[in-house]
């Protein structure tokens, strides 16, 4: 993803669930542009207030200022920890 850009999580019927804000800002560095470190954001699988996730489609919009925007779906199931499984 960019390094300045809006990432907000839908539940497929229009629910807010989270939004993400990322701001970096590559610096310079010997006159040639600092790469990018990180390209990607890690969901914890909850809810703005802490909640799980229900499995299910979710719809991830992308806003990215001075390029335009992009709506993702995305199909994600909760699998429950068992500590037997160890």
């Amino acid at each position: 993803i960019p390094a300045k850009c809006t990432i907000t999580i839908y539940s497929l019927d229009g629910k807010f669930i989270r939004q993400y804000v990322r701001d970096e800002n590559p610096g310079i560095i010997s006159g040639a542009l600092e790469e990018q470190i990180l390209t990607s954001i890690e969901w914890d699988l909850k809810n703005a207030k802490g909640i799980p996730i229900a499995a299910g489609v979710y719809l991830i919009h992308v806003d990215v200022p001075g390029i335009g925007e992009r709506v993702i779906k995305w199909f994600g199931i909760n699998r429950t920890f068992d500590s037997q499984d160890l």
